[in-house]
């Protein structure tokens, strides 16, 4: 079976690629359009709670699509972020 498939694969070969090109290209196409296809369209829930919780976060810490780096500092081993010397360290880090 797979070597009639490919003996007649094999003699149409140019024909298979021009239909997998053209197929690719109609694809491309089509794909052009799809982002206006895409969107959340409803699917959250006014009532829900994660809706709220979503919300609440919002109005307390605010929401910021510009920032690009989050940057975490642990303080060393004995010492806490009130620390003088570990402030500087990471205001020094930040500068650069």
């Amino acid at each position: 079976m797979f070597a009639s498939w490919g003996s007649i694969v094999y003699r149409a070969r140019f024909t298979v690629i021009a239909v997998m090109v053209a197929g690719l290209l109609g694809l491309a196409a089509y794909g052009l359009s799809l982002q206006d296809h895409l969107s959340q369209s409803g699917w959250d829930d006014p009532g829900s709670e994660s809706v709220e919780a979503a919300k609440l976060a919002d109005g307390t810490f605010g929401r910021s699509t510009t920032g690009d780096v989050l940057a975490l500092y642990t303080a060393p081993e004995g010492k806490t972020v009130d620390d003088p010397e570990f402030q500087a360290k990471v205001i020094d880090n930040l500068q650069r």
